[in-house]
Order: C-alpha cells, then structure tokens, then sequence
C-alpha cells in the first residue's frame, strides 16, 4: 500500500513540474518578416557566431523561441538566430506564456503606442535644424528602436539641435553627444528660427537671404547670343535656381565648358550637356585656368563662393605642413581597434559608427574638435597632398559624384580605415583600389 501512494506521489510530483515548464517557457507559434537586407543568420545567438546564411528584405521567416536579443528562426530547411531588432513579428504575443509576463508585454506595447501617437503630429514637421529641449528625463539610443543600446541617459532641460526628424524619433547632438530620442521627449522652440547656413557652415546675414530671394523672384534675363565660358573653381555646383538653398542638380570640375544663356542677379544660367542650371557668377570665367601639376588633382570644394577659388589657391602654392609626428600614428593605431564596428547611418560612436561620425569620434577622444560631416571636415585643418600623407591625415573621396561624401583615416602604408557601408561596417582600404584611386579628393593634417 506504501509503495503504491509513493508511486502516485512521484507521478503527481512529475506532471506539477512538466505543467511548471510548459506554462513558463516562451513558447512561440508565429512568423515575421525581416526588415533589412541580408540580415545574417547565424548559427548562435551572438555576433561573433558562425553566419550560416543570408536573409533578404520583406523575407518570411518562423519564430522558434527567443534568447536574450535574439530570435531563434527556421528558414526553409535552416535553423539558426537573427537579430530582434531586424525582424517584424507579425503575431508579438506568445502563443504560451505566463499571465505575469503576458501583462508585462502588453503594458510596454500600449506604453510604446502611446508614445508613438504622442508624436504623430511631428511627422509632418520639419524639424531638422531647430533647437530642442528635453522635457522629462530620458535615453539618447544608437538605433531607433525602442529596444536600441542606449549611449546616455540625459536630464530634463538639457539642449539639443535636431538634425534629422523620423517622426517618433529625432536625431540630436549636443557638443559631446549625438543619437536618437523619442521626440515626444523632446519641447521644440517653434517660434525661434534657426540661422539659414551656407554650405561652408557659416551663417547667412540677413541681407544675405533678402537677396536670395530676390533673386528667386526675378525673372531670367536671356542673352541675345549664347557665351562660353568655363569653370574657375576646383568643384562648382549646379543649382536647380538661382540662389545657395536651390538644389544640387550636378557638379562641374575645373575648366569645365559650359554654355551662358542668360543671368539671374549674382547667377549665370547655364546649360552643361544638356542640363541647365544655375551657378554662381564669381565661378565661371572666359578663360580656362591653368593647371599646374601639383594642382592636377584639385581640391575639392562645393561652396558656390570665393572660398572655392581661396581653397584652388592654397593648392597651386602649396608648401607641405609639419609632420604629424608620434600623435598623428597614435590617433591611426587608436583608429583601428574600430574595424568590424558596424555602420549606422548618422552614428559618431561608440558602437557605431558613419563615415565623418567615425572620423569625428576618434579626434575626439585626441582632444580634436572637428566638423561633423565629411564635406565640412575637408575645411578642418590645413591641405596636404597625397605623396605627403602621413598617419593621422584624413582623405576625402567623392563617391556619389556631387562633391565630397566619404572620409578615412589614413593609417600608412597607401591604406585607411574608414566606416564604409552598413555591408561592410569599419575596414581598412587602399587608396590605391581602383574604386578609390577614381574618387580620391584630397586631404587634410588635423595634428
């Protein structure tokens, strides 16, 4: 009779602990969809696993269970983990969990679509540029995603300029940190308007604007008999009106022909293979400038101002500046502890980086203050030619034919390390790579 209540007793005692297991572990039953492209599948739940394959945009995938910020996926005939933050599940509640955690999932989902329509209205606003403060106590986030690593933790009344608005979330910098924050965080000064600036980062007096938009208002005045001038200025650009704020609608190099159809107050109208445009008179002229060969590569310049010409003349009388010396390979050795960093778009660290972000964060931690974006960079410290290169140097590129896009660190030996594509994150590359060998600009000594 004993051993018939123990046998039950143990029986009982079994099913209580498989129930406990059974009605505590996430359990999923449903799909998501990947929301980047080749998102990498790995074999463990770690960057530093095996990828065992490559996953594409809007791909479906089954949602296995969860560890930590990943989701253990099935894929076809493949099992492995992705990233949480990668993936859109399109059923966000466990198909078996406990009520406790079932409350806690459903709490942060209502406390994120409240937020979320919090700042609704901000989605139809232009806010890049203004001036913001914080309005209650929160985070400063490398992604925006509400589950992204957090850079800071920052307190109410600190201020900060938007630079780019999502609608839910803001990037913003301060002089010490730039990331993403909820906009609903955020009191923004509506009222005060933010200095117009030009593309050489200087304000623009107010006489300045005026007459830019007289400018835009006055009609073409069109020449009886077409001209042909040339280009003056290492890079000039090609506005779709005349005035600085017109848009970019193509870029011309030095002693580029182009053809004068008339003017508009300070701008020439212009036709370039078949393209017409605007550019600044002050950067055409009716003779072609004479390139020496120390000038042959230009450079590189997109203000439509004398500043230009003032930047083509510190090349023609170039003298190479003092050695970087021991910091110079200091700042390149510090530089390449980063490779295999990823790239996020308008990141400056410490986890992530872009390319002038990445360029930024290093001299910072140097003592170095310098411009946030690649084409404000090459302002920063003086030019130095490409036979001079030392480590520490920063090299300047044009990758998307409108100027100055892309910046590296320049390490020794023809190679830099530079924060590339969200492919490839931070690598080392050689200026003398025919991709890089086409687009190199010049270069700048910060040291």
């Amino acid at each position: 009779m004993k051993d018939k209540k123990s046998m039950i007793m143990v029986i009982f005692i079994g099913i209580t602990i498989f129930l406990f297991l059974c009605f505590n572990t996430t359990v999923f039953a449903t799909t998501g969809t990947v929301t980047t492209g080749e998102l990498r599948l790995r074999k463990d739940s770690s960057l530093s696993s095996d990828i065992i394959g490559l996953l594409d945009e809007n791909q479906e995938v089954e949602i296995l269970g969860e560890d930590g910020d990943w989701y253990k996926v099935k894929v076809k005939n493949d099992v492995g983990y992705v990233n949480k933050q990668y993936v859109k599940v399109k059923n966000e509640q466990p198909a078996n969990q406990s009520t406790e955690k079932t409350e806690e999932k459903t709490e942060e989902k209502s406390e994120e679509k409240s937020e979320e329509s919090k700042v609704e209205d901000n989605k139809t606003k232009n806010l890049n540029n203004k001036k913001a403060t914080v309005k209650q106590g929160s985070k400063i986030r490398i992604l925006p995603v509400i589950n992204g690593d957090v850079l800071n933790e920052v307190d109410k009344d600190q201020e900060y300029t938007i630079v780019s608005n999502l609608g839910v979330w803001s990037y913003v910098k301060s002089d010490n940190l730039s990331g993403w924050i909820l906009t609903q965080s955020l009191s923004v000064e509506e009222d005060s308007a933010t200095p117009e600036t030009t593309e050489n980062n200087e304000t623009t007096t107010e006489n300045e604007q005026q007459e830019e938009q007289q400018a835009e208002q006055k009609p073409d005045s069109l020449y009886d008999e077409e001209k042909t001038y040339y280009v003056s200025a290492s890079s000039v650009n090609v506005r779709d009106s005349a005035s600085k704020s017109g848009n970019i609608i193509d870029g011309l190099s030095l002693n580029k022909e182009v053809t004068v159809l008339g003017e508009n107050g300070d701008w020439y109208l212009v036709s370039v293979d078949g393209t017409k445009g605007y550019v600044a008179k002050t950067l055409l002229s009716t003779t072609k400038k004479e390139v020496t060969s120390r000038s042959s590569t230009p450079v590189q310049n997109t203000d439509d101002d004398e500043d230009e010409a003032e930047e083509d003349d510190e090349e023609d009388n170039y003298t190479p500046p003092a050695p970087a010396g021991s910091e110079g390979s200091d700042i390149a050795a510090y530089a390449q502890q980063f490779v295999g960093y990823p790239y996020v778009y308008g990141a400056s660290g410490p986890n992530a980086f872009d390319c002038s972000g990445f360029a930024q964060y290093v001299y910072r931690q140097f003592g170095y203050s310098i411009n946030r974006t690649a084409d404000n960079q090459a302002y920063n410290g003086s030019y130095v030619s490409q036979e001079d290169l030392e480590p520490g140097d920063l090299v300047f590129f044009n990758t998307s034919g409108r100027g100055i896009g892309h910046v590296g660190i320049y390490i020794g030996g023809r190679q830099f390390v530079h924060a590339s594509t969200s492919r490839t994150g931070v690598i080392i590359s050689s200026l003398d790579s025919s991709y890089y060998t086409s687009r190199y600009v010049t270069a700048r000594r910060i040291v």
